[in-house]
């Protein structure tokens, strides 16, 4: 159950199925799988999307001892429609994973068709990419693709630490996203922009993002994110810089109360941060900002505090409370609640 007041998605508040997902992962032969995510359920697509794929690949969990009967090299490979290998995010989509009911503002994240190597030591993992680049499945709108590489490892017993690069690849619409606002020129799919419409039929994004997560103990942690991405428009009137940063706390309660409850919070933001520059940030999955704002908003930043019970390791309840503040440029006309769109929500959550 989500209520989210006058401004944002559920106005009214009321039940909803938040997400359903069923995994196949089948052993083909020794270090071959074939992975299959159906999604018959995924929040904002009910209406239109009624069963679609998430990922869909061959994995090859030993490239060379597979094709060249050569051992120790280490080196997998994945082959097919993917999560983007960009950043963290990704890798807490599912409701189950992720502690709160909301996610994080900036959201970076994505799915592509394409070829993904990776190599994972004891110190020090990589994972390299290229893939299509564009939002529509199956094809591509321009010869130029996605690149990425993420490093990442323990650095200490304590510290994790990670870093990624990406190349969004020159298209109309990318892959690749700001939870919900894939990158595109200023002005496209019929939005509002007080700056006017770039023109430009693609746009190229450079992007890098840091992480780190400090171990307190048993489902204790302190997360940090840092991220930055420009903008490539062939106008460089409407190029853009966009930061975004995420600070969260977890803390589990203990033993006193048998390890099933735990508290979380969350900082985080996104925009240019520029008073004459702005670009459409939806904050999905319930703010709507692009919808209200279109490319006016400046910033969008997100406060959320929530509670969770696990009553077993397979079931989670959340319940959270959040405010969204856009923020947004001084040339814009708009208003509509830009400030204190808030959340009150309640899900349980099952994995099996």
């Amino acid at each position: 159950f989500v209520w989210t007041g006058g401004n944002a998605s559920r106005q009214k508040g009321g039940f909803l199925n938040y997400e359903a997902t069923l995994n196949f992962d089948a052993k083909v032969w020794e270090d071959i799988h074939f992975f299959h995510e159906l999604q018959t359920i995924r929040l904002g697509d009910e209406n239109t999307k009624f069963v679609r794929t998430g990922e869909v690949y061959v994995m090859l969990k030993d490239v060379f001892k597979t094709l060249f009967d050569a051992e120790g090299r280490k080196v997998g490979a994945k082959i097919g429609r993917m999560d983007i290998p960009f950043g963290e995010d990704y890798l807490t989509q599912d409701v189950i994973d992720n502690p709160l009911i909301t996610l994080a503002a900036a959201y970076p994240y994505g799915w592509d068709e394409g070829l993904v190597f990776y190599s994972q030591n004891e110190k020090l993992n990589w994972i390299a990419a290229v893939m299509d680049g564009t939002d529509t499945r199956g094809s591509d709108d321009t010869n130029d693709k996605f690149l990425s590489l993420k490093l990442y490892g323990n650095a200490t017993e304590r510290l994790y630490l990670s870093g990624s690069i990406m190349r969004s690849g020159r298209t109309s619409e990318s892959a690749w996203e700001f939870g919900g606002s894939h990158i595109v020129p200023v002005g496209s799919g019929g939005l509002n922009s007080a700056l006017g419409r770039s023109g430009s039929g693609s746009v190229n994004a450079y992007s890098y993002e840091l992480d780190a997560q400090y171990n307190l103990g048993t489902d204790r942690y302190l997360k940090g994110q840092f991220g930055y991405a420009f903008l490539d428009d062939d106008n460089s009137e409407f190029d853009r810089n966009i930061y975004y940063f995420r600070i969260e706390p977890k803390w589990n309660w203990g033993p006193r109360f048998s390890n099933k409850w735990y508290w979380a919070g969350r900082l985080s933001a996104v925009g240019t941060f520029n008073d004459d520059k702005g670009y459409a940030f939806d904050g999905k999955p319930f703010a709507g900002g692009k919808t209200a704002f279109g490319y006016d908003t400046e910033a969008l930043y997100r406060y959320a505090l929530g509670l969770g019970f696990m009553p077993n390791p397979r079931t989670l309840i959340k319940m959270e409370y959040s405010r969204d503040d856009f923020r947004l440029i001084r040339s814009s006309n708009k208003d509509g609640g830009s400030e204190g769109r808030d959340l009150i929500g309640i899900i349980t959550t099952v994995k099996f």
